[in-house]
């Protein structure tokens, strides 16, 4: 099966719920034999944390290199035969949008600066989306959201702090916010908490993994200057429990915390940028 490491851990940081990919190293699995057997049982040994409600997920590096291998296999296949044919005939190459997405997203795990993979799964993506059915589509975009989520909340610091797939949040985040407006009141207030919601257990997660993540606490304050920009105090209330928390439990010494506080309760100028950053990301990625 093509993309068969890829699509079953995709499966399972599609899960909507908090997750923490970890990644264990070959030489712990071969010196634990709980590892071992765990990593023999099922291909991502993986278990619900009761005390913080969050779905662990084990990787090994062996894992990575695989999907690393199965995913640019595709990509390179795709890229070669574009090469050999004129600009005019590209559009009737034989590759399924599905696969090369999940391929594209797959390579983002491990070299998440990769603009290439970036900018094709986010064509894949809009080519997807324009094919699903109506019914269909935000049931796409929440896997795709999910799946990222999972990403910057790992174990794995390159992509946990990388500046590419945390622009990408951002505009998937926008992406879903602009789709629930047109939704009836009463379902729209209850999906945009829950998005809001999710965004801060997100940013938490990924900065408890890496602390002083400046990309992390760049997109926190992009979100609060989106939530005082429309008025959601309560959620902002919200916000600033979450973080006070954050800061007294794990962070009292990651400075961009605290400046995501101040701006949180003291509106400083610099929301300006992240609204006009809010409004050019909702013009530009209207198409996804």
């Amino acid at each position: 099966m093509e993309l068969q490491l890829t699509s079953q851990l995709h499966e399972l940081l599609s899960r909507n719920t908090t997750k923490r990919l970890q990644l264990i190293p070959n030489s712990q699995i071969e010196d634990d034999p709980t590892l071992t057997d765990l990593f023999k049982a099922t291909t991502f040994p993986n278990f619900q944390d009761s005390n913080t409600n969050t779905l662990d997920i084990l990787i090994s590096k062996k894992q990575l290199v695989k999907i690393l291998v199965e995913c640019h296999k595709v990509i390179e296949d795709y890229i070669s035969s574009a090469n050999d044919l004129q600009p005019s005939s590209r559009s009737s190459i034989n590759t399924d949008p599905s696969t090369l997405y999940r391929a594209t997203l797959g390579i983002l795990l491990i070299t998440p600066e990769d603009h290439r993979a970036v900018e094709l799964n986010e064509s894949m993506l809009s080519t997807i989306l324009s094919n699903d059915l109506i019914s269909e589509r935000q049931h796409t975009l929440d896997c795709h959201f999910e799946i990222l989520s999972g990403y910057l909340t790992s174990t794995i610091a390159k992509t946990n702090k990388s500046s590419s797939l945390w622009l990408y949040f951002k505009k998937i985040v926008v992406k879903l916010l602009n789709n629930l407006s047109s939704a009836h009141e009463q379902s729209f207030n209850t999906a945009k908490d829950e998005l809001f919601v999710n965004c801060i257990e997100i940013i938490l997660h990924s900065i408890k993994s890496h602390p002083r993540n400046y990309y992390a606490g760049s997109t926190l304050r992009f979100i609060v200057a989106i939530l005082r920009h429309f008025g959601q105090f309560e959620l902002l209330r919200i916000y600033y429990t979450k973080i006070l928390t954050y800061l007294k439990k794990d962070g009292l010494k990651d400075y961009s915390i605290w400046l995501a506080l101040l701006q949180l309760c003291v509106n400083i100028d610099s929301e300006e940028y992240f609204i006009d950053e809010y409004h050019r990301l909702s013009v530009l990625y209207i198409k996804i």
